[in-house]
C-alpha cells in the first residue's frame, strides 16, 4: 500500500497541483469508518452501526417474548454484543478457567480437600 493511499485511510485528502508541481496534503477529521477513528472508539463501529446493533437485539427480544419455544436459527437472528462487551466476557470466561484450573490441581484443595478426613479418629 503507497503511503498516500495510506493517507487517505486515515482521513487525508491530497491535492495535487501539476502547473506548479505541488502536492497538498490536507488532514481533516478522520472519517468515521475509517481505521483511526474505529481504533479511537477501541473497536466499536460508528454510530449508525450501533444503532442497526441495538435495533436488530431489540427485535430479538420481542421475538423471544411472542414465541418464547421458538429456535432463533429458524428466523436467522442473532444477538449482537459491542466488541468491548465480547472482550470483558472473553476475559471474565478466561478468569474463571484459569481459578477452576488453579483448584483442581492444587494439592490439598477442591471439593476432595473438603471431604477427606486429615486426622485419625480413635
Amino acid at each position: 500500500m503507497s503511503s498516500y493511499k495510506l493517507l487517505e485511510l486515515f482521513g487525508a485528502r491530497i491535492v495535487d497541483n501539476p502547473a506548479k508541481k505541488v502536492r497538498t496534503i490536507h488532514m481533516d477529521f478522520a472519517p468515521d469508518n475509517g481505521a483511526v477513528a474505529k481504533a479511537m472508539r477501541g473497536g466499536e463501529g460508528t454510530e449508525l452501526v450501533q444503532a442497526v446493533r441495538q435495533i436488530a437485539n431489540e427485535a430479538a427480544v420481542l421475538r423471544a417474548a411472542y414465541v418464547p419455544n421458538a429456535d432463533a436459527s429458524q428466523y436467522g437472528s442473532g444477538f449482537f454484543l459491542p466488541p468491548s462487551i465480547a472482550r470483558q466476557n472473553q476475559a471474565e470466561q478466561e478468569r474463571i478457567r484459569a481459578e477452576r484450573e488453579r483448584i483442581q490441581n492444587e494439592p490439598g484443595s477442591g471439593m476432595s480437600a473438603m471431604w477427606t478426613q486429615r486426622e485419625e479418629v480413635t
